[in-house]
Parts: structure tokens; sequence; C-alpha cells
């Protein structure tokens, strides 16, 4: 599901053909905007799709709970693959895909038109008419690090990046700040290298 659903929250009802389940939050990943429930009953599961399928006007289909009405299926397409969005970045590529959402929809399924799942709806855009899905690639990725780790694990390198005023060889992209004990560290990046 989405982390924006919880938060940190510990406990959870999960209402399926109107029977109601407890289910515990797993894990809360806030950088992925994903988060895992689990849930002590048998439960149908949706097949696996391939996000890299997708392409710009690829039809979907996300399945939510708009305004804790039924579940309620929302029609619309990819409109873009995208890295950041008003300046901040997204740990993976996300689907921007043009489907208004309301309160209820974070962490429905987005379904191409096979049925399969190819991502989970994480965010909406500012004005409710377009929303973010995290491809299915990148929250099984999560939920396999929990299971092998009990953590999320992403990757960094350990570097504060910024644009310098003048290209060296075309390049802008200026290291201002190396973390300590990261592999940037490590490498023997120094401040104020350019990245050729």
């Amino acid at each position: 599901t989405a982390y924006t659903v919880g938060g940190e929250a510990g406990n959870f009802t999960i209402e399926f053909n109107g029977k109601k389940y407890p289910a515990r939050q797993l894990l809360a990943d806030i950088r992925s905007g994903t988060a895992v429930l689990k849930i002590e009953a048998p439960t149908p599961a949706l097949p696996i799709g391939k996000s890299e399928e997708l392409q710009v006007a690829t039809p979907v289909v996300a399945v939510g709970y708009p305004f804790d009405l039924p579940e309620t299926p929302n029609f619309g397409m990819v409109a873009g693959f995208d890295r950041k969005y008003l300046g901040r970045y997204f740990s993976t590529t996300h689907l921007r895909v043009n489907l208004p959402t309301q309160r209820g929809e974070a962490g429905a399924p987005l379904l191409n038109m096979k049925g399969e799942v190819v991502g989970i709806v994480v965010s909406s855009l500012e004005n409710n008419s377009a929303c973010y899905a995290v491809p299915i690639e990148a929250a099984e990725k999560i939920r396999g690090d929990f299971v092998r780790f009990g953590e999320a694990r992403h990757g960094w390198v350990g570097i504060n990046v910024s644009e310098t005023s003048e290209p060296v060889e075309g390049s802008r992209a200026e290291m201002t700040q190396i973390m300590d004990d990261t592999p940037a560290a490590h490498s023997g990046i120094k401040p104020g290298d350019v990245l050729l």
C-alpha cells in the first residue's frame, strides 16, 4: 500500500468481502512512499505485470475506495515517467498517470488492461487531476528487502551536488559535500570535483 495510508501507525483493519481483519504494518518506507501490511487471513492476489512495458498513452486503471465508498475503478493513461516533481527527487522513476485521485485512493493498485498490477498509487499532483505510482518492480524490491533484511535498502552514493556557474568540459555538476563513510568518501571524490 502507500505510506500515506497510515504513516508510522502499526495496526490497521482491512475490510474484504464484507469481513474485517486485523492487519499489522511491517514496513513504512517514506522514501519510496510504500508500506507493507500483513494480514492473517487467506486473500486473493492480483497477478504482477511489468511496468517497463508501459509507454506514454498506455491505458491503465486504478481500483480504490474514494471517500470510503465501495471499490471504484478509475481509468486513465500513462502520461510520463518522472524522476522528480516540484524539485523533489523520487527514489526511483515514478509513473505519472492522468487519472484524478481522491481521499481513499492512495495505495490503490494500478493495473494494465490485462488486470496485472504495474504500480501502486502513492501520491496525487497538486490539483488531484493526476497521480504518481511507484512501479511494481520497485515495490517488489522494497518487499524483498524487508523479507531479506528487515528493512528497505536504498542505493546511495553520499554526495551533495550543485550546479557550477561555468561548465567544465560540458558538465556543471560540482560535488559540494561528501558524507563520511560513504561510497563517495571511499572513492576519493573531494568537494569541488566536477562530474564529467
